[in-house]
């Protein structure tokens, strides 16, 4: 996280508390939702999400996989990938969990991927935030005084300086409640991923690599100013519980994470990084769609849309339900100007997996390039109980039901699609054109409400456009 990210987003946790009654008694969990929803548009406008349905899907139904496993459930959990090279994951209030891709990339299974998830799932489940923001609550008003003094002076330097200051303080001040937390974290994370029938040996070779990295860490200051308890600390508790639980020889899962990591390292072009999975994926004597896969990717890579189409298709006759290869394949396909075949592909893919929302959605695309308008928009209402995966289907949901001369439905989901991502301005018009064409009074007190809120946040803070 940026300095600026880390003032805005600490900021928020401090304003939060300037308005809590003086003398209040415990948070409670209605509160502690409500932060979260804060928090989280900061965290949108500070950084960058990925833009792949297929690996934010993955790492969702990963969560969830983890989630039915822990003990207590307190919040509905929302995971999110972020395009951050820095291998890290993070919580916030209310049960949002994040993972930058640098983490996925740094993995070499799904069982490591899974342990470090539900080492911040055990955050959530033990609402360690809501103990810490208890204990650190007079600390956070002491700083929104600094951060206030500091723009009362009219120095910008000055007042981040202040700000910078008064964080640091109050942060060791806290670090002992946090290293209990996060050693109770791994505790209850570990019992999770063994729960979910994981290695606990995923979970320590998870941390070796974390450790190579100096994750969160500073050099020769490991056990000082970091959220975490020091690694090695954490490497030895593992090491001692995984000798108890488990058997090193035990078969790593295999899942669709490979087909997650190749993706991402196709997003950004890393052959090098394809050329790893590749050779890795056969000394490990992984299924060949695997490898097939990798290779399609990276020929795409490299330029080459006909190897690209042999290799995937390669991988797709052996796994057509996997949504990961369906979705590249026919994305080549249309390239190739090839409708009918990637056409093919997905009807024979949904057959397999009727209900996932990923194939619905890029068929839908397929349906709509080809001014197939009723049968796409029958494909984008199937995806669309999964919008937090997709930053634009709320506007192929507007175009198509344009095309199909349903104005005031395509008005109001192209104003749900420009609220999304922060533009008011397109957001307000399209909701007032929707409300001029609305008939019923629901209709008409649904737009409303899509205006007031809108409006509410306008009055709140500026909004920024999401980055994905």
């Amino acid at each position: 996280m940026s300095a600026k990210a880390l003032v805005t987003l600490t900021a928020g946790f401090m304003i939060f508390w300037s308005f809590f009654p003086k003398g209040a008694g415990a948070l409670d969990l209605k509160d502690e939702i409500e932060l979260g929803r804060e928090v989280f548009r900061k965290v949108q406008e500070n950084y960058r999400f990925l833009n792949s349905p297929e690996v934010n899907f993955y790492v969702t139904e990963l969560g969830n996989k983890l989630v039915k496993n822990a003990e207590s459930i307190p919040y509905k959990y929302k995971f999110f990938v972020i395009d951050n090279d820095i291998p890290n994951a993070f919580t916030i209030p209310g049960g949002y969990v994040f993972v930058n891709t640098g983490l996925i990339n740094l993995m070499t299974n799904e069982g490591e991927l899974a342990s470090v998830i539900a080492h911040e799932i055990a955050h959530a489940q033990a609402r360690h935030i809501h103990r810490q923001l208890e204990q650190q609550k007079t600390l956070m008003v002491a700083s929104l005084a600094a951060i206030l003094a500091g723009a009362l002076i009219g120095n910008p330097q000055l007042a981040q300086a202040i700000t910078t200051g008064s964080i640091g303080g109050a942060q060791t001040v806290a670090l002992s409640y946090s290293r209990d937390h996060e050693r109770e974290a791994d505790q209850i994370g570990l019992r999770i991923l063994t729960t979910s029938g994981y290695s606990p040996y995923d979970a320590l070779s998870a941390m070796q690599k974390l450790s190579q990295k100096q994750w969160q860490g500073r050099p020769g200051n490991y056990d000082y100013l970091m959220s975490h308890p020091g690694i090695a600390e954490r490497i030895d508790y593992l090491s001692v519980v995984a000798k108890k639980l488990g058997s090193s020889s035990e078969k790593k899962s295999i899942g669709l994470f490979p087909y997650a990591k190749a993706t991402i390292l196709g997003i950004t072009n890393d052959i090098s990084g394809l050329d790893r999975i590749i050779r890795d994926a056969q000394q490990l004597n992984y299924d060949t769609p695997v490898v097939a896969y990798a290779q399609g990717i990276r020929a795409l890579g490299m330029g080459s849309i006909y190897d690209a189409a042999n290799y995937l298709e390669t991988a797709w006759q052996t796994q057509r339900g996997n949504i990961f290869i369906a979705t590249k394949l026919s994305e080549v396909l249309v390239r190739q100007r090839q409708y009918e075949k990637a056409n093919s592909v997905f009807t024979q893919s949904l057959s397999l997996s009727r209900e996932n929302p990923i194939l619905h959605y890029r068929y839908g695309i397929i349906l709509e390039e080809n001014e197939r308008f009723s049968e796409a928009l029958e494909h984008y209402e199937k995806a669309l109980s999964y919008s937090d995966f997709f930053i634009d289907i709320e506007y192929h949901l507007g175009t198509v039901l344009g095309k199909l001369g349903r104005l005031r439905e395509a008005h109001t989901y192209l104003g749900d699609h420009y609220a999304k991502i922060g533009d008011q301005r397109l957001a307000t018009f399209h909701y007032e054109k929707a409300l001029s064409l609305a008939s019923s009074q629901q209709d008409k007190d649904l737009i409303q409400r899509k205006l007031t809120n809108l409006k509410r946040r306008g009055e709140q803070d500026q909004p920024k456009e999401r980055k994905f």
